[in-house]
């Protein structure tokens, strides 16, 4: 079980150290976005065009938070985000993605563009993450429920640690690189 700050402030701080990591896989050789490695369902670009999928679609509600901040705040997350709370990570082959979160085969350099796109949105989410904490608004994610914004920063933590924790697999099992 890996527990997780509940704070916006500090969560924001793990997303920025997430997102060097990403960036750096920008460089990864295309060959290791399209290898499917032993052991493993989807390529490395399958997972990041997931992640940018799944983050996009979070970010665009976390906007619509921002915008209404008043929105469904008597909403309330499902047992689901309960148990990911508990387990503090998404267990292997138990969860499936949303049919608009999966991935569709984009080129690499699609992929690459889209990954650098997604850490620059979460950059700019350096000066509303002062304000996150207080704000009552939420909006539905499609398997959690009803998520505050800094619940919204929660599950991208917490998603995108996952992913990140499959590519270094998947990187191991390609031969490695640094």
């Amino acid at each position: 079980c890996r527990e997780w700050p509940d704070s916006a402030a500090p969560l924001f701080a793990i997303l920025e150290k997430q997102s060097e990591e990403f960036m750096k896989i920008t460089d990864w050789p295309d060959e290791w976005y399209t290898a499917r490695a032993p052991g493993f369902g989807w390529t490395a670009g399958e997972h990041l065009e997931h992640l940018t999928l799944a983050t996009r679609s979070g970010l665009f509600l976390l906007d619509q938070i921002f915008a209404d901040p008043t929105t469904h705040q008597t909403a309330r997350p499902n047992e689901n985000f309960a148990l990911l709370l508990k387990l503090g990570h998404f267990p292997r082959g138990q969860t499936e993605s949303p049919d608009f979160a999966r991935p569709r085969g984009l080129p690499v350099p699609k992929v690459r563009a889209n990954l650098k796109r997604m850490t620059a949105q979460i950059s700019g989410l350096r000066e509303p993450v002062a304000t996150m904490d207080a704000c009552p608004g939420r909006c539905e994610h499609p398997a959690l429920g009803y998520l505050t914004a800094t619940e919204w920063l929660l599950f991208f933590v917490i998603h995108q640690n996952h992913h990140l924790e499959i590519l270094r697999e998947i990187q191991a099992a390609l031969g490695g690189m640094d």
